[in-house]
């Protein structure tokens, strides 16, 4: 089964750009390259979202990222979604301050009471034009300065938007803890060719020592055996699966006509014209 997939890679100044490719691939890998295609189109709602939210987030000098399902799906998952998720370190700005710079550039706030963000430190908004909800949630101490220190900036739909490691995205699915998280850490896990695991454990023996928990480590672990062994396996499938050889045609006798006899067959022509000139001859006789 042959699909479109849409390719992730680094250019020269290490920007994420996409590439289209016809290849044979299974279910999973189609699905998984046209959701990250149609997010990564410039049409795309998410896109458009995005870049307006760059805009008033660049405005005010702020440092953001993007996390959950969206930057999942760039890292591999097939999971759809209709909302954006990204963290914005404030500092000293009040959160008033980028409600405003966000209207601005075509958001509507969605805040339920006058005590919602002091509450919850999440702003939520809605970017009029696309009807997507983008939740804006506000950077505390700790973990969350290493994950704004360590965030990619991709170039998705002709957009740079900075993103959430993949480490670091596994780590937030870790600790997220739900069963479409863990499916997103498997789905990651599948699709990356290189991942610091070393730094993975590091920043989960942290957030466990921070939250006081001591189960973190160990779903995760859980979730790379898991994905180890699949891979161990696949590779066992393929090593030991038959492969279909070639027929060797077999040699051509002396009184065979095969193309692979010209001289034989040469030979043969030649006799029968001298035989026919020899008989021509004789009857004139």
């Amino acid at each position: 089964m042959g699909c479109v997939t849409t390719h992730a890679g680094s250019n020269a100044a290490g920007r994420l750009e996409w590439t289209e490719n016809v290849t044979s691939s299974s279910t999973y890998e189609c699905g998984r390259s046209m959701i990250a295609s149609l997010m990564a189109s410039s049409t795309s709602p998410v896109v458009a979202a995005l870049a307006d939210l760059r805009t008033a987030l660049d405005e005010l000098g702020l440092r953001w990222f993007v996390f959950g399902a969206q930057a999942a799906i760039l890292y591999g998952s097939t999971r759809l979604t209709a909302d954006v998720d990204v963290t914005v370190e404030l500092g000293d700005l009040p959160p008033r301050r980028l409600v405003q710079a966000a209207k601005r550039r075509g958001f509507a706030a969605q805040i339920p009471s006058p005590d919602f963000i002091a509450v919850t430190r999440v702003i939520p908004l809605v970017h009029v034009t696309t009807r997507l909800p983008v939740d804006i949630v506000l950077a505390g101490p700790g973990l969350e300065d290493l994950f704004l220190e360590r965030a990619n900036t991709l170039r998705v739909g002709g957009t740079r938007i900075p993103v959430a490691s993949v480490e670091d995205l596994i780590v937030m699915k870790v600790l997220a803890g739900r069963p479409k998280d863990m499916e997103d850490i498997d789905a990651i896990l599948s699709a990356s060719r290189e991942l610091d695991v070393a730094q993975i454990r590091n920043t989960l023996a942290l957030a466990e020592s921070a939250l006081d928990q001591s189960d973190l480590s160990a779903a995760f672990e859980s979730r790379l055996g898991r994905h180890r062994l699949a891979k161990r396996r696949a590779k066992k499938t393929t090593k030991t699966t038959p492969t279909t050889k070639r027929a060797t045609p077999s040699k051509p006798t002396a009184g065979s006509n095969s193309k692979l006899a010209p001289a034989k067959r040469s030979e043969r022509a030649k006799a029968k014209r001298v035989t026919k000139r020899a008989g021509a001859k004789g009857s004139k006789r």
